[in-house]
């Protein structure tokens, strides 16, 4: 039962790749200037441009000429700002997309590289502005993990994208807007109440707990389940479908995912069998439901 925390690793392995919203890479390149200065760099920009720097511009000031040349990322402005691309974005779930490649390319050497690469595969964005939903998704990763694990439409996931800047570099790289649905529902399933209790003690559910890794199939339920806006809901569907639990008995495994992603993030996000993990899900009562829900 302790391994379904797991899911909470979805989306902050993404976090663990050195990720930040600005590029924040110092590389040491030797600036290409042809123009005989001794490259000394005094235009204070710290050469942290991804650019080249050829300074073909002739003005022979080895980039002294007053510019910040702050080119922070690669991306071009507006860059989905076009026929294609917006056909694309009218058209398909590319919130979705993004959040899908992002769990697929978790273990990457590169994940922004390789969430723009599989933007690029499906649904077929431009290198451009597959590059901007891959800088988002870093965004969020690094600044808004636990606001946007459970529900990346909710309010709390948006005020904290608004509020760390992922939403503006976002619309200032791509050219579109960032349309907030405020129709999100924020319940966190805290009616513990209607619950169904000792939902998994009966003969049918007994065999298939007894003869089937359902922690395992709850672990890959929600795992496919992130990004959903009902977490639990999903989870639980997926493990019915996936075990032949019953309906109730599948709850009880849904509600233990949410409650421990969302009470539990900081606690089991490195390790979640240890000790600071139980003890955040028996003080939270993640532990306690579980038990009364399952009667296991």
């Amino acid at each position: 039962m302790r391994k379904l925390i797991v899911l909470s690793l979805a989306l902050v392995a993404l976090a663990g790749v050195h990720w930040g919203c600005d590029d924040g890479g110092s590389h040491s390149s030797s600036d290409g200037d042809t123009d005989g200065d001794t490259d000394t760099d005094t235009d204070s920009d710290s050469d942290t441009d991804t650019d080249s720097d050829s300074d073909t511009d002739g003005d022979a000031d080895g980039g002294m000429d007053g510019s910040t040349d702050a080119d922070t990322d690669s991306d071009a402005d507006g860059a989905c700002d076009n026929t294609d691309d917006l056909a694309i974005i009218d058209s398909e779930d590319v919130d979705g997309d993004a959040v899908s490649c992002g769990i697929t390319c978790m273990s990457a050497t590169d994940v922004p590289a390789c969430v723009s690469d599989c933007l690029q595969g499906d649904p077929g964005l431009s290198e451009g502005c597959a590059d901007c939903y891959a800088d988002r998704v870093e965004c969020v990763a690094t600044y808004c993990a636990s606001d946007c694990i459970m529900d990346p439409h909710s309010a709390g996931c948006l005020s904290c994208q608004e509020t760390s800047g992922c939403i503006d570099a976002f619309e200032t790289c791509a050219g579109t807007e960032v349309e907030v649905d405020t129709d999100t529902g924020t319940d966190t399933d805290t009616e513990t109440e209607s619950d169904p209790v000792d939902a998994c003690i009966n003969s049918s559910d007994s065999t298939i707990i007894g003869g089937t890794d359902v922690e395992a199939e709850a672990i890959t339920c929600g795992l496919g389940c992130v990004g959903e806006p009902d977490v639990s809901g999903c989870t639980a569907d997926c493990v019915s479908t996936e075990t032949g639990l019953s309906d109730d008995c599948s709850e009880c495994y849904g509600d233990m995912v949410e409650c421990s992603v969302t009470e539990c993030f900081t606690e089991c996000i490195s390790d979640p069998t240890s000790v600071a993990c139980t003890n955040c899900q028996d003080s939270s009562g993640c532990t306690a439901a579980f038990d009364l829900c399952t009667g296991l």
